[in-house]
């Protein structure tokens, strides 16, 4: 299976919606203001969840992709209460897809090939050295390792809540499986692996 993936060292899709605020935060001198704008940006966001995506259902996605999307087996992310597929568009994307599923409770789900051979070992980097003054922290999902951000723990305390983990990652060393990152605009991290949970469970 060739797995839905798009270039990066790590996934934007992830810090997407976390650059969003940090960039509102250091542009705007009201924190109200900013926070207000940032939940604006997430619903932005969760209208169209890839840059010159396009909308299509989920047959045609896997089609697009040559994939199997992962899809969570909970009520609040199942093939059931699905809205929206995504996909990027091959004419504006060099070499990577990636895509994105959002659902009728809010949760968005992104699914990209990862660029790192070692998820807990990218993870524990990013939470060191790329995400001051955020509430994160490497987890385990079904013993997958995981990248937990909580909502709300950022300087203006707006940010979304995301949990990222690479699944199908059956090669130490290689660079394998599909990265696929929750997010919830005010879910906390462990209801967020929660629902990740009934994925890598299935």
């Amino acid at each position: 299976m060739q797995a839905p993936h798009r270039g990066a060292s790590f996934s934007l899709g992830l810090l997407a919606p976390i650059l969003v605020v940090l960039v509102v935060w250091l542009t705007m001198d009201n924190p109200d203001q900013a926070s207000r704008s940032v939940s604006m940006s997430f619903d932005s966001f969760r209208e169209r969840p890839i840059d010159g995506g396009k909308a299509v259902s989920l047959a045609e996605a896997e089609v697009s992709l040559n994939a199997v999307l992962y899809l969570p087996q909970d009520a609040r992310a199942r093939r059931e209460t699905i809205d929206r597929v995504w996909v990027s568009d091959p004419a504006l994307v060099l070499k990577w897809s990636q895509a994105a599923i959002t659902f009728e409770s809010g949760l968005v789900i992104v699914e990209e090939r990862p660029q790192f051979p070692d998820a807990r070992a990218e993870f524990e980097g990013l939470v060191a050295e790329s995400l001051p003054g955020i509430d994160a922290r490497v987890a385990e999902v079904g013993g997958i390792p995981a990248l937990v951000i909580e909502p709300k723990s950022d300087a203006v305390g707006a940010n979304p809540g995301s949990v990222q983990i690479v699944v199908g990652d059956a090669s130490p060393g290689l660079i394998d499986g599909t990265s696929v990152t929750i997010y919830g605009e005010d879910v906390s991290g462990a209801e967020l692996m929660q629902v990740l949970a009934t994925l890598v469970n299935s």
